[in-house]
């Protein structure tokens, strides 16, 4: 029998997120950091790597998880952060340096330039709306 939790239960009881090359770019970790600073109390680990983020989201993940006393380990490699980025994403996790991940697969000039995430956008991103109806099921 499966039981069906509501989007708040379910983020609230995730211990592990794991989206890792999925392509969900700076879209998709808007939407995935919005839920994580709904309520993800028993979150230990999320591994966002070889997605195609770039600077700003890397930096909101690294924020949304970081105060977070139960989390252990946050994957964001294989993305498209600038050295100096990195160097702030770690600057956040100064506190806990061994819960991030190495950035050893990191691609700086990587990813979708500006005009071309852009006109992905005019030709209908379906991402949203997959996301938003992400639902959880439990079964027994």
């Amino acid at each position: 029998m499966a039981l069906y939790w509501g989007y708040r239960t379910a983020w609230s009881a995730l211990a592990k997120l794991n989206l890792a090359e999925n392509e969900l770019k700076d879209k998709g970790a808007i939407l995935i950091v919005k839920a994580l600073e709904e309520g993800h109390g028993l979150l230990k680990e999320v591994d966002f790597s070889t997605n195609s983020v770039r600077r700003a989201r890397a930096r909101s993940l690294a924020q949304a998880v970081v105060n977070n006393p139960e989390f252990k380990l946050l994957n964001i490699n294989g993305n498209c952060i600038s050295d100096e980025d990195i160097d702030e994403v770690k600057d956040i996790f100064k506190k806990s340096p061994d819960g991030l991940g190495p950035f050893d697969g990191n691609d700086e000039e990587g990813g979708e330039s500006d005009e071309e995430e852009e006109k992905g956008d005019e030709n209908g991103d379906e991402l949203e709306p997959k996301l938003k109806h992400l639902g959880v099921s439990k079964e027994e």
